[in-house]
């Protein structure tokens, strides 16, 4: 029988260190890693400026990371991960908090835009501009006057907060589906995950 080749994922879970951050709108993407890595009975251990849990899956090398560092920052220690182990980018699961996508929602995608997000710019400006798959987990835009603001201290002030309780449960949710669509992903492959998973509200 043919050996299977194996191939290595990298799975970022973007979000910012500290307690202080952890239940925080921004650390989503943190949030829905943690469970997947939970998932499958493993726990993470600081490398560098990293927190890495390795999964192994059939022929697949799973590599799940959280950075030490601000998001802003955090793109040059996935990266060096990224190139020790030779991952390409369509290897490369990211997943974030998205302000532009309802409450609950959750899309996954093939991009190589960052769209505003400053933990992916930073990832962007060390990997090749090739694709990488994304899972966005909406989180809604804050309203002003009951109007959605683009106003920079108002989002900066809404990513970095907790939802309140109604939205905590719903947020929770779409974390745990987003969880799930990793596992899908790397089984089932991204067309069948995209069409079992995207939906918007």
């Amino acid at each position: 029988m043919e050996k299977k080749e194996t191939k290595s994922f990298a799975i970022i879970g973007l979000g910012n260190p500290g307690k202080i951050y952890q239940n925080t709108r921004h650390n989503t993407g943190q949030s829905a890693l943690d469970i997947f890595v939970k998932n499958h009975s493993k726990n993470f251990t600081r490398s560098k400026k990293l927190q890495i849990a390795k999964i192994t899956l059939k022929n697949i090398n799973i590599f799940c990371m959280k950075s030490e560092e601000f998001l802003n920052i955090s793109g040059y220690g996935y990266f060096q991960l990224i190139k020790q182990n030779q991952i390409i980018n369509q290897n490369i699961i990211l997943l974030a908090d998205d302000i532009d996508l309802s409450l609950g929602s959750i899309i996954i995608q093939q991009s190589k835009a960052h769209g505003g997000n400053n933990g992916i710019k930073s990832l962007f400006n060390h990997i090749k501009k090739d694709p990488i798959i994304k899972i966005r987990i909406g989180i809604g835009r804050p309203l002003v006057k009951g109007i959605p603001t683009y106003e920079s201290d108002e989002i900066a002030k809404w990513v970095l907060s907790e939802p309140k309780k109604k939205d905590k449960e719903l947020l929770r949710q779409s974390i745990i589906q987003a969880s799930l669509a990793i596992d899908s992903i790397l089984i089932n492959g991204l067309e069948i995950t995209m069409n079992k998973f995207n939906h918007k509200i």
